[in-house]
């Protein structure tokens, strides 16, 4: 859950930076939607619980403190 709550939060903000450079934005094809959705649930898709080992061992390291 949380890497897609990750992969969630930085395309609300790819999407904000879009919408807030003054021009029209432009949605993608169809063709396109279902090829990101095959690779999202893809086993080892960033966004999958594959990537949670290595998210994990950043936060231990950069952010030790929260273990307590």
């Amino acid at each position: 859950a949380f890497t897609l709550t990750l992969s969630f939060e930085k395309a609300c903000a790819i999407q904000i930076a879009a919408e807030s450079g003054g021009h029209d934005t432009m949605l993608p094809s169809e063709e396109t939607c279902e090829a990101t959705h095959r690779l999202t649930i893809a086993k080892n898709f960033p966004g999958s619980d594959a990537a949670w080992p290595s998210y994990r061992r950043i936060v231990d390291a950069y952010y030790p403190s929260y273990l307590t």
